[in-house]
């Protein structure tokens, strides 16, 4: 039996949508500002899906990497969802193939443009249910050709929006040389947004992937949540649940998130102070201007300041 129109549950606008997971996750305002100024942003996801990661990561829950690559991904969707205008990501798998393909040999969430040339088994995301229903038929097997599947996704994309692309991955590629792989991350497109998204503790791991990547511009390293928030403990700084999803997101577009881990005192989790002497558009950066009669995106005030 289809449902009636009344049956079906009205299509959220951007501002509710906002406003809904902000309430989920208990988002600071300043957080939710930030979001709201990348609205818009095209979002990849790079997934590895090497051999490596079946190894055990959390002896105490006996969890491998995989496991939880797919529980940070899944804490990480709805704020991904959020920042993009179709609520939808793309995900880009290095080895595992989409058995949905089209026979067009484009797949869902990668149109044939020249930002995506060369890839098509680009999978398109839109709910929790999506991304589950990815784990049924992608699983851990083969190398780790970062290169290959980065590559494409760092030119200028079509649209005047920018682009995210997370690289979760476990190690060193495996079709180039990490100081190949940084040369070709150098050379992105400045409206292309970088972070990488560790999913091992290995030091060498760490190490090569802060040496080689963390300094580019619009690039970002981020560890486990209880590896980041180890650091910032070690600064006599706290880090929460929701500052660590905030910067992985957030940290290649904004460099507050980005110095979290070095113990600044950055206002991820301030107060957002209404200020009658500062004009927003002056003091707050954004990617899109605000509509005309309004003013901050977060608050609606005419002006406002981070304090």
């Amino acid at each position: 039996m289809l449902a009636s129109a009344e049956d079906v549950p009205p299509k959220l606008t951007r501002k509710e949508r906002v406003a809904d997971v902000a309430a989920q996750l208990n988002l600071s305002q300043e957080i939710v500002f930030d979001l709201l100024r990348w609205y818009g942003t095209e979002v990849v996801v790079v997934i590895d899906d090497s051999k490596s990661m079946v190894s055990i990561s959390n002896f105490e829950t006996v969890q491998t990497r995989w496991e939880e690559m797919q529980e940070r991904l899944d804490a990480l969707l709805q704020l991904l969802l959020v920042i993009n205008e179709e609520s939808k990501i793309t995900l880009q798998f290095l080895n595992s193939r989409n058995p949905n393909k089209s026979t067009d040999g484009v797949s869902d969430g990668v149109s044939a443009n020249k930002s995506t040339e060369g890839v098509s088994d680009g999978v398109s995301v839109s709910s929790a249910e999506e991304l589950r229903a990815c784990w049924k038929w992608a699983k851990p097997n083969g190398g780790t050709p970062l290169l290959e599947k980065c590559e494409p996704y760092l030119c200028e994309p079509d649209s005047e929006n920018e682009r995210l692309l997370l690289v979760l991955t476990d190690g060193e590629p495996t079709d180039c040389s990490m100081r190949g792989f940084e040369n070709c991350i150098r050379k992105k497109s400045k409206s292309v947004f970088v972070n990488f998204v560790l999913c091992t503790n290995e030091p060498k791991v760490v190490r090569l992937y802060n040496q080689h990547m963390d300094k580019l511009d619009g690039v970002d390293v981020i560890d486990d949540f209880s590896s980041e928030s180890a650091e910032v403990q070690k600064k006599g700084k706290i880090m929460t649940l929701n500052q660590y999803l905030a910067k992985t997101i957030l940290g290649p577009k904004f460099k507050k998130y980005d110095m979290l881990d070095e113990g600044k005192n950055v206002p991820a989790t301030g107060a957002h102070v209404p200020t009658p002497d500062l004009e927003w558009s002056d003091k707050m950066p954004r990617t899109k201007e605000p509509k005309a009669g309004g003013g901050c995106p977060a608050c609606g005030c005419a002006t406002c300041v981070m304090m």
